[in-house]
C-alpha cells in the first residue's frame, strides 16, 4: 500500500533530520530559539501524531532541546509526559464495550512498563545528559537506517 510506504519513508527522514540536528556544527545546536520555528515545529508534531499515530520522542526531544531551550533530562520528561497524554487521549477516543476484555493486557503493560521505567531512572541519574543525548541521536540514526533498509528491501522484493 502506497500511503504505508510514503509514511514510513517520511519518518525515516525525519528521525535522520532529528538526528542531524543534534550533529555539532549544526545550526539547530546553536542555542539561538525561535518562537515561531517552535510553535510550527510542535505543531507539526501533533499532527503528525494525530495523522500517523507516530512521533513520539524522535520528534518531540530534538524540538524541545534545540528550539525550545531544555535540557535533555527536562526535554525527555516532557517528551514522556506528551506521550502520555496523546496515549490517554487514544485510549478514551478508541474505548467501546468489548474493550473490557483487553484491561489485563492493558494494565499488564503499563505494569511492566513502569517496572522499566524504574530501572531506566537508577541508570540514567550516573549518565552524564550530553552522552545521553548523544546515545539518543545514534539510536535515531540507527532506527531510521534500519527502516530506510527495509523499505529498499520491500521494494525490491516486491
Amino acid at each position: 500500500d502506497w500511503s504505508s510506504d510514503v509514511c514510513s519513508s517520511d519518518l525515516a527522514r525525519a528521525r535522520i533530520d532529528a538526528r542531524v540536528a543534534q550533529l555539532p556544527g549544526s545550526p539547530c545546536a546553536s542555542g539561538k530559539n525561535n518562537s515561531c520555528q517552535f510553535a510550527a515545529r510542535s505543531f507539526a508534531v501533533g499532527a503528525v501524531t494525530g495523522l500517523l499515530g507516530a512521533g513520539g520522542g524522535f520528534l518531540i526531544v530534538p524540538i524541545l532541546t534545540f528550539w525550545g531551550g531544555l535540557g535533555f533530562p527536562i526535554a525527555a520528561a516532557t517528551s514522556l509526559a506528551v506521550i502520555f497524554l496523546n496515549s490517554a487521549l487514544g485510549f478514551i477516543g478508541g474505548w467501546s464495550p468489548e474493550a473490557v476484555n483487553r484491561l489485563p493486557v492493558f494494565f499488564s503493560f503499563v505494569g511492566f512498563s513502569l517496572l522499566g521505567l524504574g530501572a531506566s531512572r537508577r541508570v540514567a541519574r550516573g549518565l552524564d545528559p550530553a552522552r545521553l543525548r548523544r546515545g539518543f541521536g545514534y539510536f535515531l540514526l540507527l532506527v531510521a537506517s534500519a527502516t530506510l533498509l527495509q523499505e529498499a528491501l520491500s521494494r525490491l522484493l516486491r
